[in-house]
């Protein structure tokens, strides 16, 4: 009987990583019936299993990053709304159940580190792809989405594999090598895997540079020049570092801001350096920047009459800005969130961000046994600070379901960390 169960539970645990390797690249735009997608598709062969084979342990919210669960709450009961209740309930099984899965279930270290593993196992799968996208400028999956884009910058094709925009696969792929550096720091694993993490980090890293993303660029060096900054090198490395952020965070502002006059600065830079190392740029390759202050003006006169609630979860923005070009793409996601939410979703959403960032804080100190100076409370907190000013800058989308993943990751790490510091005392009470 004891040989059953354990043959079950290893069957489960098998069935979630699986469906953990593939949850965040999975593309959104490929529908099954409908309008129901691949990822609501899986996300309800999930809920199949776990109501046949398994249960979902009750948790309290309160001591669970409790504003990080309002908001998700907060946004399907909109989309319920809004949007109808086949929309509101893709949503629930897509990302709130996940979630919840997730927390139920991973309640070791060893599962904690295995799903970190299988995330960067996929980053690393799609890095390849992305970087045959460049070379033999085709998209594998996204060629009709991408047709009528702007795909080349700098003389390349900007590759975005299953995810719906280069810049949301830029991201993705900085928050994984992220994660990669944070289990190169670990203590625990030999040094053939410690290699072998350190190839996938170069792989990733790679690929985030040849995406040409800024956002995705500076959000990189942001989080691995805060975690070298972390490892304590110096005095000389960390004024260094600390140069290289304050760079960083200047392209961020001018990227996110879209302020012209230092947008050509950084175009005419980036265009000299292609000249010099032989890179051919056509008409295609330059860069186009909008006024985002205008876009503020244009979604804000667009929601008069409903700043409260917003038009509507899956509401479509439209300006007609010339005879030929209409604008339908809101690229600050915060105001996204207004446009169709109101305020009351926005300030439900920036209420989660300022709480997921104090609930990261308040639990700094933790820390597992195999880490060293660098936790995973640390990797978290520096990865969500350049998140959520990169926000300004492009639209959540596929990004939604990494970001969750992300903050249930860090509550169940924290609960781990707490159930071992209890499991030491305990073990040190009973020896004195």
């Amino acid at each position: 009987m004891r040989h059953f169960n354990a043959s079950i539970n290893s069957e489960r645990k098998l069935f979630l990583f699986v469906f953990i390797f593939l949850y965040p690249i999975v593309p959104l735009n490929y529908y099954i019936i409908g309008s129901v997608n691949v990822l609501n598709s899986i996300s309800l062969i999930l809920f199949i299993w776990f109501l046949f084979k398994d249960k979902i342990t009750l948790f309290r919210i309160r001591k669970a990053n409790a504003f990080f669960w309002l908001y998700m709450m907060v946004f399907a009961m909109q989309t319920f709304i809004s949007a109808g209740v086949l929309k509101g309930m893709g949503y629930v099984l897509s990302y709130l159940f996940v979630c919840i899965v997730i927390i139920t279930h991973v309640q070791t270290k060893a599962e904690f580190t295995k799903i970190i593993d299988y995330f960067i196992y996929g980053s690393c799968i799609l890095s390849f792809l992305g970087i045959i996208e460049t070379i033999t400028d085709n998209h594998i999956f996204q060629s009709r989405l991408l047709m009528n884009s702007d795909i080349i910058r700098y003389g390349f094709t900007r590759s975005s594999v299953t995810f719906g925009h280069p810049i949301n696969f830029g991201m993705y792929q900085s928050i994984m090598a992220a994660l990669a550096f944070y289990r190169i720091t670990n203590t625990d694993i030999t040094r053939k895997k410690r290699n072998f993490f350190f190839i996938m980090y170069a792989i990733i890293s790679v690929r985030v540079v040849v995406s040409v993303s800024r956002l995705a660029i500076c959000l990189l060096l942001f989080s691995q020049f805060l975690a070298l900054r972390k490892l304590e090198l110096g005095k000389k490395k960390n004024l260094f570092i600390s140069a290289i952020i304050a760079i960083v965070l200047s392209v961020f502002l001018t990227d996110i801001l879209g302020f012209e006059f230092l947008n050509e600065l950084i175009s005419d830079f980036w265009k000299m350096i292609c000249e010099v190392l032989g890179i051919n740029l056509n008409s295609k390759a330059e860069i186009s920047y909008g006024n985002r202050f205008d876009l503020y003006n244009w979604v804000i006169d667009d929601v008069k009459g409903h700043e409260w609630f917003g038009l509507g979860v899956g509401a479509k923005f439209s300006y007609k800005m010339h005879e030929w070009f209409t604008k339908t793409s809101i690229e600050v996601h915060y105001l996204y969130v207004y446009y169709q939410q109101g305020l009351f979703g926005l300030f439900a959403l920036i209420l989660s961000y300022v709480g997921s960032l104090y609930f990261i804080q308040n639990k700094k100190e933790k820390k597992l046994g195999f880490e060293g100076i660098l936790n995973f409370n640390t990797i978290c907190f520096f990865l969500l600070i350049g998140y959520f000013v990169c926000l300004f800058g492009v639209q959540e989308t596929d990004l939604k379901r990494i970001y969750n993943v992300l903050l249930t990751l860090n509550i169940c790490y924290n609960r781990i960390c707490h159930q071992s510091l209890a499991s030491a005392e305990y073990l040190g009470n009973n020896s004195s």
